[in-house]
C-alpha cells in the first residue's frame, strides 16, 4: 500500500506546527476550490498570505489531491523563508515529473 496524504490534511498539520497565533480571519478568497464556508479556508488563505503555497495556475488549491515529494520540499523550503530556485532544486526526484 502506497503512503499518501491529501494536500488539505498535510497543510492543516503543517500550518498548525508553524503558527504560534490564531489564524486571522481571511476575507478574500484566492482559491476557486476552497470557498469561505470550507473548514480549510483559513489554512489555505494563511498559506497563500505567507507565500508558502501559491496554488496552481488555474487559481485552485486541489485540497483532495495527494502531495508529492517535490511539493513537500517546496513548501518546507518556503516556510523557512527561502524561495526555491529551479537551478538548485530541479530534478531532485527522478520519479517526479513537473
Amino acid at each position: 500500500m502506497k503512503n499518501t496524504i491529501r494536500l488539505a490534511a498535510f497543510f492543516l498539520i503543517f500550518t498548525l506546527s508553524l503558527v504560534q497565533h490564531p489564524f486571522a480571519l481571511a476575507t478574500d478568497q484566492h482559491y476557486l476550490d476552497v470557498p469561505p464556508e470550507d473548514s480549510f479556508f483559513p489554512v489555505a488563505e494563511y498559506l497563500k498570505q505567507e507565500d508558502i503555497f501559491l496554488g496552481y495556475p488555474d487559481q485552485s488549491f486541489h485540497p483532495d489531491q495527494t502531495i508529492n515529494r517535490a511539493e513537500l520540499l517546496t513548501v518546507t523550503v518556503r516556510s523557512l523563508g527561502v524561495e526555491p530556485t529551479e537551478a538548485v532544486y530541479s530534478n531532485c526526484f527522478v520519479d517526479v515529473q513537473g
